[in-house]
């Protein structure tokens, strides 16, 4: 799905029109994710990288996009697409290593681990082919598209396992997660617009804080399982802030 995402980028329309929004959006996660280190340093550690990839990454493929998709022209499904490509790369140059850090303690495994994801491998190769415009043969584009399709059913599959484990409305006596949808959904837009508002177009700076104000990423939901994290806080941060978010979009 990554390498996906970033040999369909037009790496033109890209330098002309949607530099800004990637500049925009690369700044704005990566302060949100030290923000987020700080705020949540004394939390456990198998909740701490949880809190830090829910705050500055949002649903923004499986739930901004298409929702936005019904009222948004080209010009504004493709600062969308930007915000969630520039996203994809500090998933996993920021915020996995945070998740694979809290289970190993040997920095040498640790960066072993990091730099041999297959996802980080397909960040790297999918910007370079994106940069050199280089195209994959027609045979394995259909290949690597048809494996992109089946990313989002499955993830929604493994989502709906874990509900039904917890339950659909457990979300109700989480405190934590309520305060987290909220902030999520209604502060951190804000904050976001008042900020970009000095450097952006104001249609631009809307979306913009629309996209941030996405609910919890299905990949903090899936990494609470295999990381053994808190698995339950993910499931019901992820459908508390959905439910808020679909209405207020």
């Amino acid at each position: 799905m990554i390498l996906d995402t970033f040999i369909h980028i037009d790496t033109e329309a890209l330098l002309h029109t949607g530099l800004p929004v990637a500049v925009a959006t690369l700044g704005v996660t990566v302060v949100l994710f030290f923000v987020a280190l700080w705020l949540f340093r004394k939390q456990p550690a198998n909740r701490k990288p949880l809190m830090c990839i829910m705050t500055g990454i949002g649903n923004t493929s499986y739930v901004a996009i298409p929702l936005l998709s019904v009222f948004l022209p080209a010009e504004g499904m493709f600062i969308a697409i930007v915000n969630s490509a520039v996203q994809d790369i500090l998933i996993w140059s920021l915020y996995h290593p945070l998740f694979l850090g809290s289970g190993t303690k040997d920095k040498k495994e640790l960066l072993r681990k990091i730099f041999t994801s297959p996802c980080l491998i397909a960040v790297i190769v999918g910007v370079i082919m994106a940069a050199c415009r280089v195209s994959l043969p027609s045979f394995l584009q259909v290949t690597v598209s048809r494996l992109s399709d089946t990313v989002a059913p499955v993830a929604l599959l493994f989502l709906g396992a874990l509900i039904c484990r917890h339950g659909l409305l457990s979300w109700r006596k989480d405190r934590t997660a309520i305060i987290y949808a909220l902030a999520k959904v209604l502060v951190l837009p804000l904050a976001v617009y008042v900020v970009l508002q000095f450097f952006l177009p104001t249609s631009t700076t809307l979306l913009l804080a629309i996209l941030f104000a996405s609910p919890a990423p299905l990949t903090a939901v899936v990494w609470s399982k295999i990381y053994d994290s808190d698995e339950a806080f993910a499931v019901n941060g992820c459908i508390c802030s959905t439910l808020l978010y679909l209405p207020v979009a």
